[in-house]
């Protein structure tokens, strides 16, 4: 199993960049459904949820980091690995890209001095660990094959399409040819983990059981409910007359499912809100993502009984459970595969930290730093 310290290796140096800052802010929901659910669908659960203010940001640019260089382009090197000078034109440039990254996670709040600081140090210290490695990896005679270097062009042009693949070059300032070198470099990083490190790392069923029963909170799930709705909207209605006619068209459409009417076709036809042409199909919720009336109305269904009319300050609903999850603790068994490639992983990270710490500590080996940040 390829661990996905490898994969950000990888990815980091076929982006030019020495290391890739984590992500800070966890993912939310609109993210998490964004590839399953539609603009439209998305819009109508945050109307439901009472956040129509909280608007996705969609193809907004983020801020763009200051014009000035971190270190001089032209002075000493950042440091020196055993006679082998790191580039400044490098770590300038992913400093840059980490602090347009950083910004746009941060999403307008205000990034301090020591966060850059910090920052700037850790691209310098990856910069520093990935020449060690590679010189070790010569030492060793490890090296990447041109049909290994090869399925990572192949595989990066079949992701993006020959097009965005030439897009992304541009952007980044390369060619094929210094992204193939690139490549080769990360893949003979990754081949000398994986014989001198990774290679004898397993987990037993012991370890998956005991984090398992030692951290059961991180596999509750809540109560949950799968449900449509067929909403008229009252959000313009102006009289308390148009307001009584909104709801005698609701009760119209409840009767009329009660004698049998089709809901998605109804949700179709005479549904006001934007999963309408879904069927009335919203995303799963569970509670605390919509405003109460229609959050309680839901909850108090099982799945397959339609609500009576429910009104809310967005109009009348009537409401259908598709499923309905009762939540709990996630059963062992459909969580041990994530439990074991998550522990696999913690201890591949860890036998490289520490693998890294012999290579820096030996005496044969000469670091020399020429910035320092904070």
């Amino acid at each position: 199993m390829q661990s996905r310290l490898f994969r950000i290796i990888a990815m980091a140096l076929a982006l030019g960049l020495a290391v890739t800052v984590a992500a800070t802010a966890g993912g939310n929901r609109e993210e998490s459904q964004e590839d399953q659910q539609s603009q439209e669908q998305q819009q109508d659960q945050a109307d439901q949820a009472d956040s129509e203010q909280s608007q996705p940001s969609g193809n907004a640019q983020p801020a763009q980091p200051g014009s000035e260089p971190a270190v001089d382009p032209d002075g000493e090197p950042v440091a020196v690995v055993n006679g082998s000078a790191l580039s400044n034109e490098r770590f300038n440039d992913a400093v840059a890209r980490n602090e347009m990254q950083m910004r746009r996670q941060s999403q307008g709040a205000p990034i301090s001095e020591t966060q850059l600081n910090d920052m700037k140090s850790n691209i310098l210290e990856g910069m520093i660990n990935e020449e060690l490695l590679y010189q070790e990896a010569q030492q060793q005679g490890i090296s990447a094959s041109e049909s290994e270097v090869e399925q990572q062009i192949q595989q990066y042009k079949g992701q993006y399409g020959e097009e965005g693949f030439a897009s992304a070059l541009a952007n980044a300032g390369m060619n094929e040819e210094q992204l193939r070198s690139e490549i080769s470099r990360s893949l003979t990083i990754q081949n000398l983990l994986e014989e001198e490190v990774t290679s004898g790392i397993d987990v037993t069923d012991e370890e998956v059981r005991e984090f398992y029963e030692e951290n059961t909170q991180m596999f509750e799930e809540s109560q949950s409910v799968k449900a449509s709705h067929i909403l008229i909207d009252t959000r313009d209605a102006e009289t308390e007359e148009a307001k009584e006619e909104a709801r005698a068209r609701a009760e119209d459409l409840l009767e009329q499912l009660e004698g049998g009417a089709d809901f998605a076709e109804l949700a179709r036809e005479y549904s006001e809100g934007p999963s309408a042409q879904n069927g009335g199909s919203l995303p799963q919720f569970s509670r605390g993502e919509m405003v109460p009336p229609f959050e309680e109305a839901a909850f108090a269904l099982e799945a397959g009984e339609i609500s009576d009319v429910v009104e809310t300050r967005f109009g009348f609903h009537i409401i259908r459970v598709e499923e309905k999850s009762e939540g709990g603790a996630t059963p062992y068994e459909e969580v041990e595969p994530q439990i074991a490639q998550y522990l696999e992983q913690q201890k591949q990270q860890e036998a490289v930290q520490t693998y890294l710490d012999e290579l820096k500590e030996a005496p044969e080996n000469e670091i020399e730093r020429n910035v320092e940040f904070g």
